[in-house]
C-alpha cells in the first residue's frame, strides 16, 4: 500500500487544526470521508490514553460498569426508558436509606429468601415460614404472602398481580399509578414485612397485621419530620456567586463575559458564541464561531469558554467575569481530578489560561439567565466565525440584546 506506515496525523492539515478534505476525499470512500470529517480536532500535542466511555470524564467507575453489566445480561427487560424512569422516581423518594435499600435489593433479585438461599445452595426448605404453604420467592414474601397482601390491602394500595409477576414488575406497576406519599409507604411497608418476616424466621414471633403496618407508617412520619428542614443545600462543586437567575451588567471596573454553545444535528456542525458587555450592559463584542463535525454537548461548551478565555488574554481587559450554563463543565474545571479524551483535555487548558489570567473570574448561571450567548452560538450557523459590535449587530440579534439591557 502507498501509505503503508501513515498516521493519522498526515491526514491533517498544514496548519494542524483540521482534517486535509483533499487528502481525505483521496484516499477514502464517502461514508469513512464524512465519518473523518465528524471528529472535531483540537489544538496541542496530546499523548493518546485509554478511555472509559460509560462516563463523562472517560475514566473507569465500578457505578457505570455495574450499568453496562446490567445492559449486557439483559436485567432490565422491560424497556430501558421505562426502567429509566422507574428508578429515577425511585431514588427520588425521601426515606430512610435502609428502606431505599431493601426495596432496591428486592428489585435486583437480591434478598435471601428461601428460593433464592437454595440457588446459592443452602440447604433449607423452600417453603415460606409465614405461611408455610407456598415457595418463598421475593414476589411472595413481600407482596403474595397472605400475611403481606392483607397489609397491602389495608393501606389501600392492595396486591392485583399474579404470582407469576416479580417484585420488580409489581413495583413499577404501583409506581406508575400511585402519588408520591404512596409510593413512599410502598418502599416503607416493604421494610416492615420484610423485618416482621426475619422475626418469624429467626425469633419465631408472628406479628399481626396492624403491627406490620404500624411499624412502617409512624417510623417513616418520624424520619421525614426529622429531615425536614428549609436549607437549601447547593449542587455539588457550586461556590457563592453560582446560579444567577437573572442577568445583572458588571460592576464600573468590570467587563462581563457570557458564553454559550449550540449544536446542529441537521448539518453535522457545532458552534459557540460569546458576549462581552460593560457595567452599563452595553455589547462590547459578539463572537460567533462555527465548526464541522458531531460532538458532546459538554466539549462543546468547553470549548466556548476556552474560545472566550482566548479572546480575553488577547484583550487584556482589567477585570472580568465569565459566565457559563454549563454546570458539568464548572464541576470538571473545579475538580481536582485531571480527565482524559478530548473534554478533559480542553478543561485543562482552560485551567492553564486561568492561571495566566489572574483578574478573571468564571461562574455557573442558569439557562435562562444566558439568553443573549444563546442566540449568538444558534446565530453561528448563519453568521460563521464573525466578530460584531453594538453597531454592526445583526438586526434579528438587537431585540434579545435590549431586553438584557433592559432587563
Amino acid at each position: 500500500m502507498v501509505f503503508a506506515g501513515a498516521k493519522v496525523c498526515n491526514l491533517f492539515s498544514t496548519d494542524g487544526v483540521g482534517w486535509d478534505e483533499e487528502i481525505v476525499a483521496d484516499l477514502f470512500v464517502q461514508r469513512d470521508q464524512d465519518l473523518i470529517l465528524d471528529i472535531p480536532l483540537l489544538r496541542g500535542q496530546n499523548r493518546d490514553n485509554i478511555t472509559w466511555k460509560g462516563e463523562i470524564s472517560r475514566l473507569y467507575t465500578v457505578k457505570s460498569a455495574y450499568k453496562i453489566v446490567q445492559e449486557i445480561n439483559g436485567q432490565e427487560d422491560q424497556s430501558s426508558a421505562a426502567v429509566e424512569r422507574f428508578w429515577k422516581k425511585f431514588w427520588a423518594l425521601k426515606l430512610p436509606p435502609k428502606m431505599k435499600n431493601l426495596a432496591w435489593r428486592a428489585c435486583q433479585g437480591c434478598l435471601p429468601t428461601m428460593i433464592q438461599l437454595r440457588t446459592k445452595r443452602v440447604e433449607v426448605s423452600s417453603v415460606c415460614p409465614v405461611c408455610n404453604s407456598q415457595e418463598e420467592s421475593i414476589f411472595h414474601a413481600l407482596v403474595g404472602c397472605p400475611a403481606a397482601a392483607l397489609c397491602w390491602n389495608r393501606v389501600g394500595i392492595g396486591t392485583a398481580a399474579s404470582q407469576q409477576n416479580t417484585f420488580f414488575d409489581w413495583c413499577a406497576s404501583k409506581f406508575l399509578v400511585c402519588d408520591a406519599d404512596q409510593k413512599k409507604l410502598i418502599v416503607a411497608l416493604c421494610w416492615s414485612i420484610w423485618n416482621a418476616r426475619n422475626d418469624k424466621v429467626w425469633n419465631n414471633k408472628t406479628s399481626s397485621v396492624e403491627s406490620i403496618v404500624f411499624s412502617a407508617q409512624p417510623y417513616l412520619n418520624q424520619w421525614l419530620t426529622a429531615h425536614s428542614s428549609n436549607v437549601i443545600f447547593p449542587s455539588p462543586g457550586l461556590i457563592p456567586g453560582d446560579g444567577a437567575e437573572q442577568w445583572q451588567p458588571p460592576h464600573e471596573d468590570s467587563i462581563k463575559v457570557n458564553v454559550d454553545a449550540a449544536l446542529f444535528s441537521n448539518t453535522t456542525q457545532f458552534g459557540i458564541g460569546f458576549v462581552i458587555c460593560n457595567a452599563q450592559g452595553v455589547l462590547i463584542e459578539g463572537v460567533t464561531k462555527l465548526f464541522n463535525g458531531s460532538t458532546t454537548p459538554e466539549l462543546v461548551e468547553a470549548m466556548g469558554v476556552k474560545e472566550a478565555l482566548s479572546w480575553i488574554k488577547r484583550n487584556q481587559p482589567c477585570k472580568v467575569i465569565l459566565e457559563t450554563d454549563c454546570l458539568v463543565f464548572i464541576q470538571a474545571l473545579r475538580s481536582s481530578i485531571e480527565m482524559i479524551f478530548m473534554f478533559g483535555q480542553v478543561v485543562k487548558d482552560c485551567k492553564v489560561l486561568l492561571k495566566e489570567l489572574k483578574s478573571v473570574s468564571i461562574f455557573f448561571i442558569r439557562r435562562s439567565t444566558n439568553k443573549v450567548a444563546h442566540s449568538f452560538a444558534r446565530a453561528s450557523l448563519f453568521y460563521p466565525d464573525c466578530t460584531f459590535n453594538m453597531g454592526s449587530v445583526p438586526i434579528d440579534l438587537l431585540p434579545v440584546l435590549v431586553a438584557e439591557v433592559i432587563g
